[in-house]
């Protein structure tokens, strides 16, 4: 974990923002295609994936929730305070200066709450909501960790715009007529 931050703090944060988006918008369509297939085969129903909440919004709205507020209040709790917690315990339980715990932890919890946006968030459906957000979880978690560890970093802005950015791809989709 040491060796990746120091290799990542080298990049400028923009960059790094950047590649991060990239990287984990692969990632979320290589996890997304097998669920349309199974949504085309009938496997699963699409209706139980949820949503109504952000359907319900005006574009005006659904920008500002998306692209906002979301980015900013999950950061504050979950790459500033659960992180620095889950960091803070580690060094005091586990005697290591190891980000990899709070990594975990944080970037598990940032995915179990998307798990809410389902129909029912303890079915199958809050399931595949939660692992879809993992990728998102840690990259967001990992940036923290850089800009945290990085001289003159800026952790939370830094987030709070990768947030911003992977929430527009989604949003767009909602938002656009079809």
């Amino acid at each position: 974990m040491t060796a990746l931050v120091s290799r990542l703090v080298r990049y400028r944060t923009l960059r790094l923002v950047v590649v991060m988006w990239i990287v984990t918008l692969v990632l979320d369509v290589l996890l997304v295609v097998p669920l349309i297939v199974l949504f085309e085969l009938g496997m699963l129903d699409e209706s139980q994936m949820g949503g109504e909440f952000l359907d319900s919004l005006s574009p005006l709205r659904l920008f500002l929730v998306a692209l906002l507020f979301a980015p900013v209040v999950e950061t504050w709790i979950f790459q500033l305070a659960l992180l620095l917690l889950a960091k803070k315990l580690t060094e005091w339980f586990a005697k290591s200066q190891s980000w990899l715990p709070a990594l975990l932890i944080t970037s598990l919890a940032f995915a179990g709450l998307h798990a809410g946006n389902a129909e029912n968030a303890w079915s199958i459906y809050g399931l595949l909501h939660a692992v879809a957000r993992i990728p998102a979880g840690i990259a967001l978690t990992l940036l923290a960790i850089v800009e945290r560890v990085r001289e003159g970093g800026y952790p939370v802005l830094s987030v709070i715009l990768l947030h911003s950015m992977y929430n527009t791809v989604p949003i767009l989709f909602i938002a656009l007529p079809e």
